[in-house]
């Protein structure tokens, strides 16, 4: 395992393309989960029920996280193909592999998300 901040290799590029995939399955399932919770809530007539308020907002809030992560899984698999990967969208510098491992999905360093 490589610790250097410039462009993956092609084995890490590959390991990071297998995680993507994976956390964009993860998030598709948490898609489902919330709008199965929303549309069970709805059918029931307890989404505007105040007993149930804490976990329709949960579902709510699961799937806009989820649907937000997958757009940028989406994106860093198109900059992927694009051989664009790895170079933050903003500033154009490297971003470094230990950056990419956690959160495979962002497009920016460190220095430029903030």
């Amino acid at each position: 395992m490589s610790i250097h901040t410039g462009t993956p290799s092609e084995q890490e590029l590959a390991e990071l393309r297998a995680e993507l995939l994976r956390l964009r399955q993860d998030n598709e399932d948490d898609l489902r989960r919330a709008r199965q919770a929303l549309e069970d809530l709805t059918e029931n007539r307890l989404l505007v029920d105040p007993s149930m308020r804490e976990e329709s907002t949960s579902a709510e809030y699961l799937l806009e996280d989820a649907t937000t992560i997958i757009g940028k899984i989406d994106g860093a698999l198109a900059r992927m193909d694009r051989g664009e990967y790895g170079t933050c969208t903003r500033c154009g510098n490297p971003i470094p592999i230990g950056r990419l491992r956690v959160r495979p999905y962002e497009p920016t360093c460190v220095a430029c998300s903030s």
